[in-house]
């Protein structure tokens, strides 16, 4: 540049008391997309007994052959497929296995289920690999309780909002009424929800929204959690 300040050869030789221009550099945090591994999501499930829900997998980075990948749980889930394959053209495109959780008569109240993922390949970065795991919360329609799904929301400050569902998992034989409470990092479009002998087994969806709250949390991890607690009041004594 014309400009002393600005010019490469001439930045060491200034003398004058203004301090030279520093650099400007743009740090960008990348996610490396080339690890192999079996990529799952959501790994926590949530569902209630004769209900489905879904998860998606993919793999981490491209494979120089066919990668298989056998679903095994045990008789608690029954799962779309048992088997998976990827490949080196398809291997970044999620494919969809659902989970239907069996509905026995056994009162046995919320109970896991894990699906376990054994991968297999001639690729060895991905033959030997450790199995992954999705973890099935069950809730059971055999016992009087609140099923609440899906279980966790990613809000962010400010932003749109997200819902879940809350319905009870047996017939309650008068009204009941579900009181919701909260922190101050969230609102919800609703305070309590009423189900009937009626009604108990349709779901009721809460709008939850995370408050832009202007305050500096960049010390704080990039995520903070906030807790919703659900209680139940009734006559019916299973439910109180």
């Amino acid at each position: 540049s014309d400009d002393p300040l600005y010019d490469a050869d001439a930045l060491f030789q200034n003398t004058s008391p203004v301090t030279p221009p520093l650099p400007s550099i743009i740090r960008v945090p990348i996610t490396d997309d080339d690890i192999p591994a079996l990529v799952l999501t959501p790994r926590r499930l949530n569902v209630l007994e004769g209900g489905a829900v879904s998860y998606a997998a993919m793999l981490g980075a491209r494979p120089t052959d066919s990668v298989t990948v056998s679903i095994t749980g045990d008789d608690q889930v029954e799962t779309s497929t048992n088997t998976l394959t990827f490949d080196p053209n398809n291997w970044m495109t999620p494919q969809s296995v659902t989970v239907n959780a069996v509905d026995d008569d056994n009162v046995e109240g919320p109970h896991l289920s894990d699906l376990i993922h054994a991968i297999s390949s001639d690729d060895s970065n991905y033959q030997g690999m450790a199995p992954e795991v999705v973890t099935v919360d069950i809730a059971d329609d055999d016992s009087p309780s609140i099923f609440i799904s899906p279980s966790a929301l990613q809000l962010d400050e400010g932003g749109s909002s997200e819902l879940y569902d809350v319905v009870l998992t047996t017939e309650p034989s008068a009204d009941v009424v579900v009181d919701i409470t909260h922190d101050d990092q969230i609102t919800v479009d609703q305070q309590s929800l009423r189900f009937a002998p009626e009604d108990w087994d349709q779901p009721k969806s809460v709008a939850v929204t995370a408050v832009d709250d202007g305050i500096d949390e960049s010390s704080l991890p990039d995520t903070h959690p906030s807790n919703i607690s659900h209680s139940a009041s009734s006559n019916d004594l299973q439910y109180n």
